[in-house]
């Protein structure tokens, strides 16, 4: 650890950082502790560990006063078995929110989700994608594109709205399309609702 003043103050460089607060572990390569901010950088191999949520990335801000993180560089979020992943994005540690932006791509089993952009709520376990979203569910052989989804990832509903199209293949390769103002799919029951 070496130290100097700058343009905020005090300011500490870390190397082999590890951080922890109130049950989350954050850990990097290095890092740059400003003092009169609270705010401390940290480049290489930046690793969040929170409850079931761990997040890694190339570089992070850390905000020791609005308890979040911003992300930046390969973002990957990982919670129970799905996995999000975006070029930058930022995480609130004391609500166990995720936003990722940049495009994202997430997967959960055999369920895929592409979008310009999406928040994850850890504890309700809600992916809500936003712009260009599409997600494909090939135990289901569906597709389904909006411009806004919502997926309930504990009951397994999908909530589509923003020209939602809902497109199901059957056995033989033909096409089914559904469009509505909103669709709702459920991927374990296989019911689709449009409104």
């Amino acid at each position: 650890m070496s130290g100097g003043r700058g343009p905020q103050g005090d300011v500490l460089f870390l190397e082999r950082v590890t951080i922890t607060r109130s049950g989350t572990r954050l850990n990097s390569d290095s890092g740059r502790y400003e003092r009169a901010t609270g705010m401390v950088h940290l480049e290489g191999h930046v690793r969040l560990r929170d409850s079931t949520t761990t997040i890694t990335c190339d570089e992070a801000s850390f905000s020791e006063n609005q308890d979040r993180v911003d992300l930046n560089g390969r973002v990957v979020v990982v919670d129970h078995d799905a996995t999000l992943k975006a070029p930058q994005g930022w995480y609130d540690r004391k609500n166990g929110v995720a936003q990722l932006t940049g495009g994202v791509s997430a997967k959960e089993k055999k369920q895929r989700l592409t979008a310009d952009q999406a928040f994850y709520r850890r504890d309700s376990m809600l992916v809500q994608a936003r712009g260009n979203v599409v997600g494909d569910d090939d135990d289901n052989h569906t597709r389904l594109e909006a411009q806004a989804v919502d997926f309930d990832r504990r009951a397994r509903l999908a909530t589509a709205s923003g020209q939602p199209l809902l497109r199901v293949r059957d056995d033989d390769g033909k096409e089914t399309l559904l469009r509505a103002r909103l669709l709702k799919v459920n991927s374990e029951t296989r019911v689709a609702e449009a409104i």
